[in-house]
């Protein structure tokens, strides 16, 4: 299994995205009694030509299962890569010197919330659980806007990592401080690529995203979105 793991980390340690993965040659005619379907064709489709880190289904209709991994996305997961190859080529020269291998760093819980200074807190609400569910899938289904919103700020000298997890909040006030609803917060850390540390005002890469939430035909009054600026540092 210790060699499995290995040879996975080493091999998409090194890997040049967007160069597919694939199991076998992607079949653009259909089995014998199939309808045809479309195929991923990045030469021949300018959607399929634009995903970052395609991993190609391989029954037909072959298909970019990742299709919807961006830019924020690709950045954290390569970083994740890159540090569970190192992690593990510890453990494999531990173990040649006849060392307790140490697995337990492998699968040590991410230090994400050290690793940067400010964050981008998204946190929606509802005042019950049922439109909190609702509520909360709308909103999920929308952050890959405000992800693709937050590449513009790269160009003002922050770069975003998004966190793929939601953390339950207990007990929040709405913003009319009334009664108590039912909460979750998803984290993106924003890591400054200016020396001086300017402040840079996010608005533009935010607005479009609120936008799309709080316009929804089926919102009912007690659904609350807020997305708001958090110091990091001292972990969750």
């Amino acid at each position: 299994v210790g060699g499995c793991l290995k040879c996975f980390f080493e091999v998409f340690g090194e890997w040049e995205w967007p160069r597919p993965v694939l199991l076998k040659k992607i079949r653009e005619e259909p089995p014998e009694g199939w309808a045809k379907m479309q195929v991923w064709n990045p030469g021949g489709n300018r959607w399929d030509g634009r995903h970052l880190m395609p991993i190609v289904t391989p029954c037909y209709p072959s298909m970019n299962s990742s299709y919807n991994v961006g830019k924020g996305q690709l950045r954290r997961m390569e970083f994740e890569i890159k540090r569970g190859r190192e992690v593990l080529e510890k453990i494999f020269s531990r173990g040649k010197k006849g060392e307790d291998a140490g697995w337990e760093e492998f699968f040590r819980e991410t230090n994400f919330f050290n690793r940067f200074s400010n964050f981008l807190e998204v946190r929606c609400c509802a005042r019950n659980g049922s439109d909190f569910r609702r509520w909360h899938r709308w909103v999920e289904s929308k952050l890959r806007i405000l992800i693709a919103g937050l590449e513009m700020a790269v160009e003002q000298g922050v770069e975003p990592h998004p966190f793929a997890k939601f953390f339950d909040v207990q007990s929040m006030g709405t913003r009319e401080k009334q009664g108590e609803v039912c909460g979750t917060s998803f984290f993106i850390g924003l890591r400054s690529l200016r020396a001086n540390g300017d402040i840079v005002d996010l608005s533009f890469c935010t607005n479009e995203f609120l936008y799309a939430v709080s316009n929804w035909e089926e919102r009912q009054q007690g659904m609350e979105i807020f997305v708001q600026g958090v110091s990091g540092g001292g972990g969750l």
